[in-house]
């Protein structure tokens, strides 16, 4: 499914559906969680009780900050990403590897609580 994303200043994220086989739009979620690793599980349970409208159209990745440095999935799942939220990402070697992933998110970026150099990245919309 390829979808591509238009923003204008009134409304946000507008959506154009490329897909070559009239598939629906789906939205690629990429939620990194720092210090809170711990609830892990708990965000990824609360994707899964998306209502039916929006769970076709949401793809939710939930990392913590262990699949950083670690994981070549997170890289990728960054990479692919429509929407990016961040929360409490301090280490420097983790700021740093987020840092050269976050330009290639297509959407809005969300960094909550985060070492400064990250929260610079936010960006919705126009706004950053």
């Amino acid at each position: 499914v390829t979808t591509s994303f238009n923003y204008d200043d009134d409304n946000g994220i507008e959506h154009d559906n490329d897909n070559d086989d009239g598939g629906e739009d789906t939205v690629n979620i990429v939620l990194t969680t720092g210090f809170e690793s711990f609830n892990r599980d708990l965000y990824q349970k609360a994707g899964q009780l998306l209502p039916p409208p929006l769970s076709s159209h949401i793809h939710l990745q939930v990392f913590a900050d262990s699949d950083i440095r670690s994981s070549s999935e997170f890289a990728t799942a960054v990479q692919n990403a429509d929407l990016f939220i961040g929360s409490l990402i301090f280490d420097y070697d983790d700021v740093m590897a987020v840092s050269e992933l976050l330009p290639h998110v297509k959407g809005p970026r969300l960094l909550f609580e985060c070492a400064t150099e990250l929260m610079a990245f936010n960006k919705v919309g126009s706004f950053n």
